[in-house]
């Protein structure tokens, strides 16, 4: 099984993902798009039991995005290393960002597709879901 690698910024705070890696979306949410300060979030999916870490959770800073939502962040450079939601309580949500190593999966799914900035194409095969909630599926561009 393959072991993919990833870190913090200043390395403070490293982690290892053993297992199946759930999907990798992009987000165009407004929440996410302020948050990281770019066009979109890529997240990648993994089992809470698929996360390994070099230290432990609690010396990372939370910040509560919603009521249900909640970031962590490395204490010393503040790069964002997991999200967690309420509604999905066995993963976590990884900014693709911060991994070390390739993860050789493509984007599988476009949320809040109707949020994007717009100059993205979605010129990429993923799923698009939109509407009020950002996740009804996108039948067609028109």
């Amino acid at each position: 099984m393959k072991t993919i690698s990833g870190q913090c910024y200043c390395g403070d705070f490293k982690f290892t993902i053993t297992g199946k890696l759930d999907a990798v979306s992009i987000c165009h949410c407004n929440m996410c798009r302020q948050h990281s300060g770019a066009d979109y979030t890529t997240w990648v999916t993994v089992g809470k039991g698929c996360f390994n870490a070099n230290r432990d959770l609690n010396v990372l800073d939370k910040f509560s995005l919603s009521e249900k939502s909640d970031a962590y962040f490395c204490k010393v450079c503040h790069t964002k290393i997991i999200s967690s939601d309420a509604k999905y309580p066995d993963v976590f949500g990884i900014p693709r960002g911060v991994f070390r190593s390739d993860i050789n999966v493509e984007n599988t799914n476009h949320f809040f597709w109707d949020h994007r900035a717009s100059w993205i194409d979605g010129s990429d095969n993923a799923q698009k879901y939109g509407g009020d909630t950002g996740f009804k599926k996108v039948i067609s561009e028109n």
